[in-house]
C-alpha cells in the first residue's frame, strides 16, 4: 500500500540511525546481522514507494547489499531465529536480483522437442471424472515429456514439496513481489528430484521432473498461480508466461 510522506520520512529517519550504527564499533555479529536485515527491509519498502526508476533501482541495490551483509554476519550463528533470518535474506536477495515470469516452467530434455498447452485455464470437462468444472491452472506437455525438467518461473522459496492428493507429487514456491505475494504450483511430478522445503530458488532452477502422479491421464505438468496463499484465488498463468502454442 502507498505510504504517506510522514511515514516515509519516519522510515528514512530510522534507516539513517541503523546505517550509523552499522558503521560504528562494538556490535556483535548477531546485532550487526539483525540491523543489516532491518536496513534491507526499510530500503525494500522505500523502493516499492519510489516513483523515479533510478531511485527505485538504487534502493533495490542497497537493500540487496544490506541483506547480503545480514547473511555474512549471521551465517555463523546456530540459533533458529538467525537461521530463519539468513534464509529470508537469501530469498529477498533473489527477489531483488531476478524478474518473475516470462519463462516456461516445462523444459524439453536436452533442448529437444516442443512444449504445448494441452488444457487451458477455466471451465472444462475433467479428463478423468468427465464432469465439467473449473481448471485452476494450465496443463503443459510435449512428445515423450516424462522426465523433462520442471523449473521455477521466478525467485522464491519452496514452501511445499511432497504428495498432494490429486496433484500427485507437487511443489509450491512462494514469490515475494514488491507489495504482493504469488504462489506457483508445479504438479504431477516424479517422486524424486524435488527440492526440500525452505530452499531458495531463482528463475530456471529445477523444482522437479515431469510425470503423471496423482489424478492424471498421462505425463504432463499442471501449473497454476495463486494469490495471497497457496490455496488462495487463482489467476490465469498465461499472463506471466511467454506465448504457448495450444495443442490441436
Amino acid at each position: 500500500s502507498k505510504l504517506d510522506a510522514a511515514r516515509i520520512a519516519k522510515i528514512q529517519g530510522t534507516l539513517a540511525e541503523i546505517d550509523a550504527a552499522l558503521v560504528g564499533k562494538g556490535l556483535s555479529s548477531r546485532e550487526a546481522g539483525d540491523l543489516a536485515f532491518f536496513a534491507g527491509l526499510a530500503r525494500d519498502r522505500l523502493a516499492v514507494q519510489a516513483a523515479d526508476r533510478r531511485e527505485k533501482e538504487r534502493l533495490r541495490r542497497e537493500a540487496s547489499a544490506n541483506y547480503q551483509q545480514s547473511v555474512d554476519q549471521l551465517s555463523g550463528e546456530n540459533d533458529l531465529p538467525s537461521r530463519e533470518k539468513v534464509a529470508d535474506a537469501r530469498e529477498r536477495i533473489a527477489g531483488l536480483n531476478y524478474e518473475f515470469g516470462n519463462l516456461l516452467p516445462l523444459v524439453p530434455a536436452k533442448g529437444n522437442g516442443k512444449v504445448f498447452m494441452t488444457s487451458d485455464y477455466g471451465m472444462r470437462v475433467h479428463p478423468v471424472s468427465k464432469v465439467r468444472r473449473f481448471h485452476a491452472g494450465i496443463d503443459l506437455a510435449g512428445w515423450k515429456c516424462d522426465g523433462w525438467p520442471v523449473v521455477a518461473i521466478g525467485p522464491g522459496r519452496i514452501i511445499s514439496s511432497g504428495w498432494n492428493g490429486g496433484y500427485g507429487y507437487a511443489v509450491v514456491v512462494a514469490h515475494n513481489l514488491d507489495d504482493r505475494t504469488l504462489f506457483t504450483r508445479y504438479a504431477h511430478l516424479h517422486k524424486a528430484g524435488r527440492p526440500r522445503i525452505g530452499a531458495v530458488v531463482k528463475p530456471g532452477d529445477r523444482v522437479g521432473l515431469c510425470n503423471n502422479t496423482g489424478v492424471s491421464t498421462g505425463s504432463h505438468l499442471h501449473f497454476e498461480i495463486r494469490r495471497n496463499s497457496e490455496s488462495g484465488p487463482t489467476t490465469d498463468p498465461k499472463s506471466y508466461l511467454p506465448a504457448i502454442e495450444k495443442q490441436k
